[in-house]
């Protein structure tokens, strides 16, 4: 069992036209590609299982198996690489496939990927009769039959599709929906018996053939002067039963050979004098074009060795099983802490919540200079919170000094939008001159009284006169010029202006009215009734625009 990647990224031939032309075209991919994982079994009969196909996808659909060999399988992965839970069910379709069982069991043979080798994995072989056997670390490229005769002649094949594809469909691309097609024209032609039996016989697994890499495959690559890294060994000659310290003596009583590793007749092995080959004239190798230098190997850590295992065996089945739970237990451990994290922020939030709710209640007073704070409840037996409570405190308190002084400075903040019906308790009292409504005469500051004496909102009030409304905000209250439509008791319906940022010639500030900006209002909230303004005359427009001949300047009108 193995598995190979098909991409939708057509691979063009080397030879594309016959020699001698001038003038070839050829058609190939542009795109970057896609990569679709297809799985392959065979046997050493040469006969194979229809293949799994791993798409690059969240969700698995069955369209996707569309043109693909009959009784072929699919799941999907964000990479589209296979896993755990895509092995698991390549196992269920490999032992539908193969009726094996625990009176028939069959022998898989593959490498030792991470995704192989779950818990859950060999678990379902074992129950089912599939004996799992790993390969050496690296020697898939010469141990495993698919890569040895197989998948090259169907990426071959699979190319050939493709190129016949994109000349059928011009100015098109291969998406993962024509892999499985394409992949069934190349599966057909690559997996023949002659193949898959050519891959058992160079492997030397059936039959069965030790012999089948010479020494010369075992030979260490030298390529500089260090020296291979040496493994300790956990048993030699000395440690095997019946053997001893004392070479062996021949009862023949003849004299022992020549020592092999003489210079005589091991010309590399370096001696202090000219002996042997060297005498004749031998120069070795090494001698005239000497390996490269190279420093010393850097201390890493240590990667954990693998070997070829059976992985349905008791022991191994238990080392997996240690493993697991060891991964089980630090995953629990780490989302314990998390819990405890988490935890400890929500209490800290609800704790400060609650503090601030029991300890932190400040009253305003509008009437007065100052601000009075007002605990709920005794912090006596908490220093702590009596600590946080007397710094809120001056928080609190350099808080209502700051307002108190900008509000010395009659600072201007303008409102977004004012609720126009509040009731504001704190109201003063003004008196002015009344005014005849069709009277336009300029006014002097002087002819008009005193400003500084509010009204109360008592007067006789009608349609077409001009007032001072107060509006109450969050942090303050904000004064607007309204014009009387109806007085209906208590209540009373205005038009309101706005403060133009133009001034007339003689400096006064110029209103007019904002459209839509109409509201119901209670009589108290009126604070003066100011005389009919001129209005600018000359055009439509500004008609809509007014003076008034008195001062307004205290009220900070918007």
């Amino acid at each position: 069992m193995d598995e190979t990647g098909v991409t939708t990224v057509q691979t063009p031939k080397q030879i594309v036209t016959e020699k001698g032309k001038k003038q070839v075209g050829s058609v190939t991919s542009a795109e970057r590609g896609e990569l679709v994982t297809v799985a392959c079994a065979v046997n050493a009969t040469g006969n194979a299982i229809p293949p799994m196909f791993v798409f690059p996808r969240v969700r698995f659909k069955e369209q996707f198996l569309n043109g693909s060999p009959a009784g072929s399988v699919g799941h999907s992965t964000r990479s589209g690489w296979m896993n755990e839970e895509a092995f698991i069910i390549f196992m269920e379709h490999f032992i539908r496939q193969t009726n094996c069982s625990t009176n028939n069991p069959v022998l898989l043979i593959l490498d030792n990927h991470e995704s192989h080798i779950s818990l859950k994995a060999v678990t379902t072989a074992k129950e089912n009769g599939v004996v799992m056997l790993t390969l050496p670390p690296h020697t898939s490229h010469r141990l495993q039959p698919l890569d040895k005769t197989v998948y090259y002649p169907l990426k071959t094949f699979y190319n050939s599709a493709m190129d016949g594809w994109m000349r059928t469909n011009p100015s098109r691309t291969i998406t993962i929906y024509e892999v499985p097609g394409l992949v069934n024209q190349a599966f057909m032609s690559a997996m023949t018996p002659r193949n898959i039996t050519s891959g058992f016989r160079v492997t030397g697994i059936f039959p069965f053939n030790r012999d089948i890499f010479p020494d010369e495959d075992y030979a260490p690559s030298m390529l500089t002067d260090r020296p291979n890294p040496e493994e300790p060994s956990t048993s030699s000659a000395t440690d095997l039963p019946g053997s001893s310290h004392e070479e062996p003596t021949h009862a023949t009583g003849q004299e022992a050979g020549p020592d092999p590793t003489s210079p005589e007749l091991n010309p590399e092995q370096p001696s202090s004098g000219l002996t042997g080959f060297a005498q004749l004239g031998y120069v070795s190798p090494e001698a005239i074009l000497p390996l490269p230098k190279a420093t010393a190997r850097k201390a890493r850590m240590k990667r954990k060795k693998i070997k070829s295992k059976i992985m349905t065996d008791t022991p191994e089945k238990m080392e997996l099983e240690r493993a697991q739970k060891e991964r089980e237990d630090k995953m629990a451990e780490k989302e314990k802490k998390q819990n405890e994290r988490q935890m400890k922020r929500a209490l800290k939030k609800k704790n400060l919540t609650k503090f601030k709710k029991m300890n932190k209640t400040v009253v305003y007073s509008s009437s007065e200079e100052s601000i009075m704070a007002i605990p709920l409840n005794d912090t006596t037996d908490n220093d702590k919170a009596g600590h946080d409570l007397e710094k809120t405190h001056n928080k609190e308190k350099k808080r209502g000094e700051k307002k108190k002084s900008s509000e010395n400075k009659k600072r201007v903040i303008k409102p977004t939008k004012p609720k126009k019906k509040v009731v504001v308790s704190n109201s003063s009292e003004d008196s002015d001159i009344s005014i005849p409504l069709n009277d336009t005469t300029d006014y002097d500051s002087s002819d008009v009284q005193n400003d500084d004496d509010d009204d109360d909102g008592d007067k006789d009030l009608s349609a077409g006169d001009f007032v001072i409304v107060n509006f109450a905000g969050k942090t303050k209250s904000y004064n607007y010029i309204g014009l009387v439509e109806k007085v209906d008791g208590a209540d009373i319906s205005a038009k309101f202006l706005r403060r133009s940022s133009k001034k007339s010639l003689d400096g006064k500030p110029i209103f007019t009215f904002k459209e839509n900006d109409e509201g119901v209002i209670p009589r108290e909230d009126v604070r003066k009734k100011l005389p009919t303004p001129k209005k600018l005359g000359g055009t439509a427009r500004r008609e809509q625009k007014f003076i008034f001949p008195c001062s307004i300047d205290k009220w900070d009108v918007m």
